[in-house]
């Protein structure tokens, strides 16, 4: 906080580091925990620190390219599938969809966690219509 550059980055702290907590215990159920043991916490955490990441990644992606994508939904249905805390509301079938279809191809794991980024990029479309062009991709 001493150099002129070590000020202005101070400056910037409540837009972003803030944030991301503030993020984390609103969106991402930070506040509490669900889970006994350190490694099950350790786990939820990182899972949603993963989430938190990937979110920003696409807000940067769309803002720059200004498109939209269906990634922030796809990034929610993959927590979701992993935890679940107590009081979850109920989703839509939709929400899970991509998930579930990795699954049932036999996909590993690992490689249902990252094929989000195997998954092309589409101009804006009405949701219906692009929830209809990955349900045929996943296929």
């Amino acid at each position: 906080r001493l150099t002129a550059s070590g000020q202005y980055l101070y400056r910037l702290r409540p837009q972003t580091v803030e944030r991301s907590f503030a993020d984390a215990k609103e969106l991402h159920g930070l506040r509490f925990t669900f889970y006994r043991g350190r490694e099950a916490v350790q786990r939820a955490n990182l899972v949603a620190a993963t989430a938190q990441n990937m979110k920003k990644l696409a807000n940067l992606f769309a803002w720059r390219d200004r498109i939209h994508t269906i990634f922030s939904i796809l990034c929610r249905a993959e927590r979701l599938k992993l935890i679940e805390p107590k009081k979850r509301r109920t989703n839509p079938r939709e929400a899970n969809w991509f998930v579930n279809s990795l699954k049932r191809l036999g996909y590993p794991e690992a490689f249902r966690s990252f094929a989000i980024f195997l998954i092309p990029v589409l101009p804006p479309l009405p949701i219906i219509v692009r929830m209809e062009v990955f349900r045929r991709l996943a296929v």
